[in-house]
C-alpha cells in the first residue's frame, strides 16, 4: 500500500492517431514529468495499448489501457474508455466500422475545403496521419503547411471547427452507444472535456443523467483547461449521480502545451474504479 496518491494523466494521445509523437515519447515525457499512472486514448483504436503497457513495465509506469470515442448527438461528444478489453477482437471491428465512418466524414470536408478555395488532397493529408486515425487535425496542418491558416487552432477556428463553414457532421454512434460500448467490453466510460458541450447547469444535469442509465461511470471534471466553475460545477454532477472523477491533460503536441497541468489527482472513487492501487 502507497502511502501517496499516485500522479495520474488519463487523456494522453500519440501518433496512431492524431498526436504528433511515438507511444513511446509520449510515456517517456510523462514518466519525466513524476507521474505514476498513465492512460493512451487514441481517437477511435486501441492499436498503441500493448505496446504502450509493454513499455510502461520497462520504465516504471503503470499504464491503463484506454481509448476516446467520437460519438454524436445533438453536439460532438467524446467518451473516454478505460479497461477496455483491447484485445477482444469484437471490440476492434467496432472501433474499425467508426474509423470508417470518419473517412467518409473527411473526404466530405475535403470537397468543401475545395470548394472555399483550400486546395489540399487526402493524399497529403495522409502524410501527416502516419498512424491508424485520420482526423480534422491532420487535415489541419496540411491547411497551415499549404499556407491557408497561420496554425491548426485558426484552420479549427474558421473552417473545420463544429458549425465553422466546412464542418461536415460525421455520422457515428451516439453519446449514449458509445458508453454501452465501453461496457460491452468491460472498460469504464467517462465523459471526456464537458466544458466543450458548452451546457447550462440544467442541461449538463440532464444529459449527465441520461448517460447515467446507459452506465456512465465517471466524468473529466479535472479535465486541463476546465476553469474552477468548471470544475465545480462537473464535480457536483459527478457527486450527484455517483459518478468518479477523472483528469488529464489531453496532450497531443509540443510546445504549445507544455505549460498544461503535470498530473491530476483523482476523487477516491476513481482509484478503486480504474483499480489503481493507492
Amino acid at each position: 500500500m502507497k502511502d501517496f496518491l499516485p500522479k495520474c494523466d488519463l487523456h494522453l494521445h500519440s501518433n496512431i492517431s492524431d498526436g504528433d509523437f511515438s507511444v513511446e515519447y509520449v510515456l517517456d515525457r510523462q514518466k519525466g514529468l513524476g507521474l505514476d499512472v498513465v492512460a493512451l486514448t487514441d481517437h477511435d483504436t486501441v492499436d498503441g495499448v500493448a505496446l504502450a503497457k509493454e513499455y510502461g513495465k520497462k520504465i516504471g509506469l503503470q499504464v491503463l489501457s484506454g481509448v476516446e470515442l467520437s460519438t454524436m448527438g445533438d453536439r460532438e461528444v467524446h467518451i473516454l474508455g478505460y479497461n477496455v478489453d483491447y484485445r477482444n477482437k469484437g471490440f476492434v471491428k467496432e472501433l474499425k466500422r467508426l474509423r470508417e465512418l470518419r473517412e467518409i466524414r473527411n473526404n466530405k470536408m475535403l470537397a468543401k475545403l475545395n470548394n472555399l478555395g483550400v486546395k489540399i488532397t487526402m493524399d497529403e493529408v495522409k502524410v501527416f496521419a502516419t498512424g491508424t486515425t485520420t482526423g480534422r487535425s491532420h487535415i489541419a496542418k496540411v491547411m497551415v503547411q499549404k499556407g491557408y491558416c497561420n496554425s491548426v487552432n485558426h484552420a479549427f477556428d474558421e473552417y473545420i471547427g463544429f458549425g465553422k463553414k466546412a464542418y461536415v457532421r460525421e455520422e457515428r454512434i451516439s453519446p449514449e452507444e458509445g458508453v454501452k460500448l465501453i461496457n460491452k467490453f468491460g472498460g469504464k466510460a467517462v465523459l471526456a472535456h464537458p466544458y466543450s458541450l458548452d451546457l447550462s447547469f440544467s442541461e449538463a444535469d440532464a444529459f449527465v443523467s441520461q448517460l447515467k442509465q446507459a452506465g456512465l461511470a465517471g466524468i473529466e471534471s479535472d479535465y486541463f483547461s476546465h476553469t474552477n466553475e468548471d470544475k465545480e460545477k462537473y464535480g457536483r454532477l459527478a457527486d450527484k449521480y455517483g459518478l468518479f472523477k477523472t483528469g488529464g491533460s489531453d496532450f497531443h503536441r509540443e510546445p504549445a502545451e507544455d505549460n498544461r497541468p503535470k498530473y491530476m489527482v483523482l476523487s477516491p472513487a476513481g482509484y478503486q474504479e480504474l483499480k489503481i492501487e493507492v
